[in-house]
């Protein structure tokens, strides 16, 4: 759940987050979004991407890793790589902080999780690694 995505939005300025064009899905509409965009064809072997290139405080990630776990269960997120990309550093921090806290708290993996800082329009050299994680289970299935 989100909850450091709220605690930011109501702590930060108001001109801030204007200044920056910063808009915070609610949980509600991030799990409806979540529910209504299909996986993708799960009969391959492959990873499969989730990528939010303006990820906030990472309300739509963990509203697809929720749904995720309550459709297929905590074996099919290991599958799944999740991108986050925020211009704001603190956004790319709490999204960091909220996957892996989350993880740790409900006792699952996420197949890959990385979230950088920066523009997501810019090359790549632009961008700041913030958190880059692979599972142990996601390994073990590739060997």
């Amino acid at each position: 759940m989100d909850i450091l995505g709220a605690v930011y939005a109501a702590l930060s300025s108001k001109g801030g987050k204007q200044l920056l064009g910063q808009y915070f899905t609610p949980w509600n509409l991030a799990l409806m979004m979540a529910k209504l965009n299909p996986d993708p064809n799960t009969a391959g072997q492959g990873l499969k991407v989730l990528a939010d290139p303006a990820c906030g405080s990472g309300v739509l990630l963990l509203a697809k890793a929720n749904q995720i776990l309550e459709t297929h269960g905590s074996s099919e997120l290991c599958k799944w790589k999740f991108y986050g990309c925020d211009l704001d550093a603190i956004c790319a921090r709490v999204t960091a902080i909220q996957l892996a806290a989350n993880c740790a708290v409900h006792r699952v993996e996420i197949g890959e999780i990385l979230i950088v800082q920066g523009n997501t329009l810019a090359k790549s050299e632009s961008k700041q690694v913030i958190l880059h994680a692979s599972s142990p289970q996601r390994l073990a299935l590739a060997s």
